[in-house]
């Protein structure tokens, strides 16, 4: 996460329902910093698997296109950990054409893909001899940017497991700034003082995630008048569609 160009946060999240929660971050004064050196990326998977070690939980990291290193991939592999990473279209891949009998050498974007339905490439090679793992292409008939997404898990769960990413730390993103608590307005302060304020931010967000849950369970409090869902008519029926979020309720509550 970019604060401007104050100051940059790696950071780790965990989905929890359709909620995003922090486990593990760093921050780093300015943009140009180690934040996307591998082994500061390391580091949090491992301390990340170490939180989890004493439980039978089976840990799937996922990614955007910044984090598609094979160093990456290959790490969280020997953990005994699941991936789900999506590939930039230029990075080169090898595979094994069986009407042409023999290895072709092609960027991402070039494989084949389906429009209407996903594609899979099974034991595929990424940056020749650096990786072997499985490609799923996601169908493309409502884009021209499918994903691409690199797993060394059952590839018929990677495109769900993948879209796990988008709602959660997003929204996290978006509640640590202009949703509630404008960490972008920070500009001036130490970095000591810039990870003091963002820790708890952190512990507040969750906070108020959790007040809002408790709210919405809680009919106790249904004289509070927070209006958290609205009906809506589509297609004849009538759905109801929450249109405040857990964070923004718990906030209101508080």
């Amino acid at each position: 996460m970019f604060s401007h160009e104050n100051y940059t946060t790696l950071m780790f999240t965990m989905r929890l329902g359709s909620q995003g929660i922090p486990i593990w971050f760093k921050c780093f004064k300015g943009t140009d910093n180690d934040a996307f050196m591998i082994d500061t990326i390391l580091q949090g998977i491992k301390e990340v698997s170490d939180m989890f070690s004493n439980y039978d939980f089976n840990l799937i990291f996922l990614a955007d296109r910044w984090f598609n290193s094979c160093d990456i991939l290959n790490y969280i592999d020997s953990l005994g950990h699941t991936y789900c990473i999506r590939l930039k279209k230029t990075l080169y891949v090898y595979y094994f054409d069986e009407k042409e009998n023999h290895i072709i050498r092609k960027t991402a974007g070039e494989l084949f893909h389906y429009k209407h339905l996903s594609t899979t490439y099974n034991n595929i090679t990424i940056t020749k001899n650096k990786l072997n793992c499985n490609i799923v292409i996601s169908d493309s008939k409502d884009t021209d940017d499918p994903w691409i997404i690199a797993t060394n898990g059952d590839y018929k769960r990677a495109i769900k497991d993948y879209s796990y990413r988008f709602g959660a730390i997003e929204c996290v993103f978006k509640n640590q700034k202009s949703n509630g608590f404008y960490l972008e307005k920070i500009t001036t302060a130490s970095l000591k003082a810039f990870t003091s304020m963002f820790c708890l931010v952190c512990v507040c967000v969750l906070f108020l995630t959790l007040l809002g849950a408790y709210y919405s369970r809680n009919r106790s409090y249904i004289k509070e008048k927070i209006t958290t869902h609205k009906n809506y008519i589509i297609n004849g029926k009538k759905i109801k569609k929450r249109v405040l979020s857990l964070f923004n309720t718990g906030l209101t509550f508080f």
